[in-house]
């Protein structure tokens, strides 16, 4: 889905991590062993970035979030105040959740959507996908240029599919035997 951006440490950030193992990518998590071992919300004063791609699976609930030992997440907060930070203009953050989350539109656009469920009567989990933008609402021009939406000539975004972003999936994950 990106392929402009090198998985490098410098470059994609696993927000969230938990027991994900070291690779091409730096990692943050407050529990499990990872490059930046704080609170997501402590980021900023790490001074870390900036990532051009930030993968985020925050615990989806506090339920959740009791079990991973953590607090439950402020996502709206996460990006007002950490990944707004981080995330230059035309970067991605690719954010794995129950919700939708609360997100500022004048600096994020939702570019897509991915359904994901294990079978029946398990939850559903979303992955959203969202692009910075310069505060005004627009992406990068590089990011912009010759990019189509789904109506052959719409660009993504506002006017794309249900006025919302440009793609939505729908995936279901099965179990290899």
């Amino acid at each position: 889905l990106f392929p402009d951006v090198a998985s490098t440490p410098e470059t994609v950030l696993h927000a969230f991590s938990g027991s994900l193992p070291a690779g091409p990518y730096s990692r943050c998590d407050l529990r499990q062993p990872s490059e930046y071992q704080c609170a997501v919300e402590r980021l900023p004063e790490r001074q870390p970035g900036p990532f051009r791609l930030v993968l985020a699976d925050p615990p989806y609930s506090v339920e959740d979030a009791k079990r991973y030992g953590t607090k439950m997440v402020n996502r709206g907060r996460v990006f007002r105040e950490v990944l707004a930070r981080i995330v230059p203009v035309g970067g991605h953050v690719v954010w794995l959740d129950q919700v939708w989350p609360m997100h500022r539109k004048d600096q994020w656009r939702t570019v897509g959507w991915i359904l994901l469920t294990r079978s029946t009567n398990h939850r559903v989990r979303m992955v959203s996908i969202f692009e910075r933008t310069d505060g005004d609402g627009e992406a990068a021009e590089e990011a912009d240029e010759g990019r189509e939406g789904p109506g052959g000539g719409e660009a993504a975004g506002p006017g794309g599919l249900f006025g919302l972003c440009g793609v939505v999936l729908i995936a279901q994950c099965r179990a290899v035997k």
